[in-house]
């Protein structure tokens, strides 16, 4: 399984943005067989705000209160939001520019967004 972490929170323009399109491209990648799971992890400053932009996405989530969310974000040196960081099986990261990835491949054609070499 291919797993993103998706660092967002609902007061955010710029995830209130990229969420649909996330959701988009993630629901194209399931839908040709990938095995690809979304882990939201939330900046929300209210159960209830992240309990409703939760509701806007397909994937599961860290609970509101679990704590870890500021963890992951300093071990995989996530400074801003949203931040889409994809992890390999075996936990090594694929990519921390996630966000980049969607945005230039909005079909997922490329998932799981390796590094391709340059011809």
């Amino acid at each position: 399984y291919i797993k993103g972490l998706y660092f967002s929170a609902h007061w955010c323009p710029p995830c209130k943005a990229f969420t649909p399109q996330l959701v988009d491209c993630y629901r194209k990648i399931k839908g040709r067989g990938h095995k690809f799971e979304v882990i939201f992890i939330s900046s929300d400053r209210s159960e209830e705000s992240y309990e409703s932009y939760l509701a806007t996405m397909p994937w599961t989530a860290l609970p509101y209160k679990s704590g870890y969310g500021q963890e992951l974000a300093s071990m995989l040196d996530v400074h801003g939001i949203p931040t889409l960081v994809l992890l390999d099986s075996d936990g090594s990261i694929i990519t921390d520019d996630g966000r980049s990835e969607v945005k230039e491949d909005l079909d997922g054609e490329f998932f799981p967004w390796r590094q391709r070499p340059v011809n």
